[in-house]
C-alpha cells in the first residue's frame, strides 16, 4: 500500500519499463525493434523496487 504517496502513474510506468526483462532474440530484436516495448514485465524485480522506494 502507498501509504507515503510516493507512487503516480509516471513513476509505475518507469519502475515496470526499467525492470523489464529484454525480449529473447526474435522479431522484437530484429524486424520490429523499437516497436514492440521495454521488454518482459519482470514482476518480482518491479515489487522490489517499490519496496525499496
Amino acid at each position: 500500500m502507498d501509504t507515503n504517496k510516493k507512487l503516480n502513474p509516471q513513476k509505475i510506468k518507469d519502475i515496470l519499463m526499467t525492470t523489464a526483462k529484454p525480449f529473447p532474440a526474435g522479431r522484437c530484436t530484429s524486424d520490429l525493434k523499437g516497436l514492440c516495448g521495454a521488454g518482459i514485465v519482470d514482476a518480482y524485480a518491479a515489487v522490489k523496487a517499490v519496496q525499496a522506494l
